[in-house]
């Protein structure tokens, strides 16, 4: 006779029948299970798997641990875990407990309790006298679910309970009113690479359940999460430390409501990771376990990392990162390493980010662009792993306190277009393997402490479009193989110790548009060769000791100058010069054919600009903060022209000037900062622009060489 039949099937083999639907010979449902010889053929009979009860002869991967029934996590019905433990912490209980003593399923993880005191709290009075209160009950849940539940006794100090749990899930500890329990709580896992048991506290100390329920929360770290993060977290101290950044983007991932942005089986898991850790540590200079933090809204709301502002991805990989602007204060993470296809890092303009110049950055070998300038002053000497960026096109470190020397090993960075250190406090020379950088473009090293001479070697970088070198203690003569750069546009050698003729091979420089030559030692005659400089826009002189007496000859040359180039403005600043006489009848009719600043007492020209008090208006270079690799900062875009005839004055030597009014820049400074703050000319920040962008503090301010 039929008792029993499966559903129907297309094999012969019974094994392929175990997991379909039985019925009985009436064609009811039945529940069946099914054993190997000799394996609880006898013990299993009349047992049921799924029916709330842990069945020890189930329990086996066979019949699926018994259904479920011998987990916390996977079993369902009523009666699941109730009053099923007679032993707990190694202690014969007085009183049956609640929990899963049996529960052998490998999904689960290892989280161990251990008792170190328990302290009464509340006495009663009795006609006997004080006695404590009940024993302590404590209760573990995770998820809603009970997984333990005893009474603490004395016998059970310095004892410790095994709990298998979900990976991953949000558990509690509960003492009831009464008493306070001392108690460490650890996890264990295994790491997959070499085997090795890792122990981590989870949380310690005193749970006071003084009138109340005492209680501790926390979530399990899932475990796929600490494996891929185990040589980039300190495992051991990841759950006691909350503040973190590490832990406070552990935290983030773990609340992220997606399917697939921030589970550890996605490919870009650890950048996703990286990012998080990054922007956090640049964000807060200090975190507190308790307070929330202020992600983007992007972050805020999962979405791929690839869509965030700050983000530019390529085939899903981060490459770009520009924080500029941001307002950072805190440090930058070691986890940036992680994102090993960066090529472009941009922290500019965030004057509160770290004081010293993370060394980390020296070990990022894809970097094409890296931007620190205007940070935070850092007194500190740039990180000789710098060279070994050698794919490193644009490196910005201007306007900080860096002291040291520039480094000989900039000579690897073969691919350097864009090198920017001005206005730190470098000393030494100017390396002279420079000049081995084929593909440098802008050179800027002014307003540091360089001294000796400008190498010659700088003539065969031929590249060279922008070379500055003012305000240094730069000595020797001008060498003439500058000469050789023939797409040289920008050449400030001012407010030097300079000596010698100008080389009259620099009239070559044909596309040469600005020429600073101020503030230095130089003698001579000025070459009638600039006159070939046919593209020349600014020319500054200064305290330049010329051998003849007429201002006359001098405009002589320039007066060739501009009938031969046909230009229409020309900036001349020959003040403080043992130069004389009067110019109108040159400069000045019919119309004022150039822009010039003179020694008034001893120059007599209505149409100038004014005495030789008057700053240059032409700015310091500055670095572009450019919107990618791409648009890296061009010299040419960051000079301020010269005014029109529009704007000399009628007569001179005086000339009245007001701030523009209402100027405050992007930092909200007014003109007045620059005053306290910079030189007058305003070298070092004059060129920070105004919040709405349209025009710079040196356009805007008196002391900067603007003003109205």
């Amino acid at each position: 006779n039929v008792i029993a039949h499966s559903s129907i099937s297309n094999s012969f083999e019974i094994k392929t029948t175990f997991s379909d639907e039985w019925f009985s010979s009436g064609g009811v449902p039945l529940e069946v299970g099914f054993s190997t010889a000799g394996v609880g053929v006898n013990d299993g009979c009349g047992k049921h798997v799924g029916d709330g009860y842990c069945d020890e002869v189930l329990n086996t991967a066979e019949f699926n641990y018994d259904g479920g029934d011998c987990c916390a996590a996977t079993c369902r019905g009523p009666f699941c875990g109730l009053d099923t433990l007679d032993r707990a912490f190694g202690t014969e209980l007085v009183e049956a407990g609640d929990g899963y003593r049996y529960c052998s399923n490998p999904d689960m993880v290892n989280v161990y309790i251990k008792v170190n005191d328990v302290i009464p709290l509340v006495t009663y009075k009795t006609n006997i006298g004080y006695i404590n209160s009940a024993p302590p009950l404590l209760r573990f849940d995770c998820d809603g679910v009970n997984y333990l539940m005893v009474s603490i006794q004395e016998d059970m100090k310095n004892k410790t309970e095994l709990i298998k749990v979900r990976d991953g899930a949000k558990c509690e500890v509960l003492i009831r009113a009464g008493h306070a329990v001392d108690i460490d709580l650890f996890q264990s896992i295994m790491m997959e690479d070499d085997d090795n048991v890792v122990e981590m506290n989870i949380l310690g100390g005193v749970i006071n359940g003084d009138y109340s329920d005492g209680k501790r929360e926390f979530r399990l770290i899932p475990t796929c999460y600490l494996r891929k993060l185990s040589g980039y977290i300190d495992v051991d101290t990841v759950y006691l430390s909350e503040s973190t950044p590490q832990r406070k983007a552990i935290d983030w991932l773990l609340n992220d409501p997606s399917v697939s942005n921030s589970e550890c089986d996605n490919p870009f898991f650890l950048e996703r990771y990286a990012l998080a850790v990054v922007y956090l540590s640049a964000k807060y200079p200090i975190l507190n376990a308790a307070s929330p933090v202020e992600f983007t809204e992007e972050m805020i709301m999962y979405k791929a990392q690839c869509s965030w502002p700050f983000v530019t991805c390529s085939g899903g990989n981060v490459a770009e990162l520009d924080f500029k602007n941001s307002s950072f204060s805190g440090t930058l993470a070691s986890e940036i390493l992680l994102l090993t296809e960066l090529k472009k890092l941009d922290l500019r303009a965030n004057e509160q980010l770290f004081s010293f110049i993370p060394t980390v950055l020296g070990e990022m070998p894809n970097l094409t662009f890296l931007g620190l300038s205007t940070t935070q002053q850092l007194n500190d000497t740039i990180p000789t792993q710098f060279g070994n960026l050698l794919n490193l096109q644009g490196l910005f470190l201007g306007f900080h306190q860096l002291q040291g020397t520039i480094l000989p090993e900039f000579v690897n960075m073969s691919a350097l277009k864009y090198l920017y250190l001005s206005y730190n406090e470098l000393s030494g020379i100017v390396p002279s393997e420079l000049g081995l950088l084929k593909n440098l473009e802008e050179f800027a090293v002014g307003g540091n402490l360089l001294s000796g001479n400008i190498p010659s070697e700088l003539g065969i970088s031929s590249r060279l479009v922008f070379i500055f070198l003012s305000d240094n203690i730069l000595s020797g003569a001008i060498p003439s193989e500058l000469a050789q750069l023939e797409n040289l546009y920008w050449l400030r050698l001012d407010q030097n110790k300079l000596s010698g003729t100008i080389p009259s091979e620099l009239g070559l420089l044909t596309n040469l548009g600005l020429l600073y030559l101020d503030n230095n030692q130089l003698s001579g005659t000025i070459p009638t060769e600039i006159a070939n400089m046919s593209n020349l826009q600014e020319l500054i002189l200064g305290k330049f000791f010329c051998d003849f007496h007429s201002i006359m000859e001098l405009c002589h040359i320039l007066f060739l100058y501009h009938a031969f180039c046909d230009v229409s403005r020309f900036l001349l600043f020959v003040d403080n010069n043992n130069l004389s006489g009067n110019v109108d009848s040159i400069f000045c009719d019919p119309y004022p054919i150039f822009d010039i600043v003179v020694d008034c007492e001893k120059v007599h020209c209505s149409c100038c600009r004014g005495c030789s008090y008057a700053p240059p208006t032409s700015p310091s270079p500055t670095e572009s903060l450019s919107p990618s690799v791409s648009a890296l900062p061009s010299a040419a875009q960051t000079i301020s022209p010269a005014p029109t005839s529009s704007a000399f004055p009628s007569s001179a030597p005086t000339i009245t000037c007001l701030d523009i009014e209402n100027f405050v820049d992007s930092h909200g400074d007014r003109c007045d900062w620059y005053e306290a703050n910079d030189k007058e000319g305003c070298p070092r920040y004059g060129t920070i622009l105004a919040k709405d962008g349209s025009i710079t503090a040196n356009e805007a301010c008196c002391y900067c060489g603007g003003g109205g």
